[in-house]
């Protein structure tokens, strides 16, 4: 949307367009360049440059033991929200004592303070860039144990990596955050990049 001020005192507001050497508002008033005064255009509020994510999970690596080490089973995992109770995670990995790490990238849909969590049966860690903003060895329950608010920009890609072990019996693992207008919940694909762990 344009504002076009002209010499002779006239003022037009509409869309704009520039043709054969005039201003031209709502497609009917042409304004010539020798009569024009002032050209302003409002832009309306500003908008986050972000509005959908274009990811599509997280690379999981699951190992039959609990050190992530050994052979291993490699997927894309769409989201971290997983409930296998007893069953195997993944192909030729047994429901005991296994362990997985999921890795890639996370980009924030606004920019502000989030908060991530896990929820597992039993520990995990996890990392954002090079720190690790949760460690817990123990089972948490469906809540989950929370980050601190951490600062994310829209349209930046942060490293993310979260390492799962579970220690014989059930087995869950899941993954959330919570920030501007986004309730606490399972971090949506869109907003998670694979990456692979294994240095090219």
């Amino acid at each position: 949307i344009g504002l076009v001020q002209t010499i002779d005192g006239r003022a037009l507001n509409g869309d704009v367009q520039f043709t054969n050497g005039a201003f031209i508002v709502q497609a009917t008033n042409s304004v010539p360049l020798t009569n024009l005064l002032v050209l302003s255009f409002d832009h309306g509020p500003a908008r986050e440059p972000s509005a959908r994510g274009q990811g599509n999970g997280l690379l999981g690596y699951y190992f039959s033991n609990t050190n992530l080490a050994g052979d291993v089973f490699v997927r894309l995992d769409e989201t971290i929200n997983f409930d296998w109770g007893t069953a195997e995670p993944a192909p030729d990995v047994p429901g005991d004592y296994f362990s997985v790490t999921w890795c890639g990238e996370v980009e924030a849909p606004a920019t502000g303070d989030y908060q991530f969590a896990i929820a597992t049966d039993d520990g995990g860690r996890l990392s954002l860039g090079d720190k690790v903003i949760i460690d817990s060895r123990q089972r948490q329950e469906a809540a989950g144990d929370d980050s601190p608010p951490i600062g994310l920009q829209t349209g930046v890609r942060y490293p993310i990596q979260f390492r799962y072990s579970n220690a014989g019996g059930n087995a869950r693992a899941r993954l959330l955050w919570s920030g501007p207008s986004t309730p606490r919940g399972i971090i949506p694909k869109d907003r998670l990049y694979p990456k692979s762990a294994v240095a090219g």
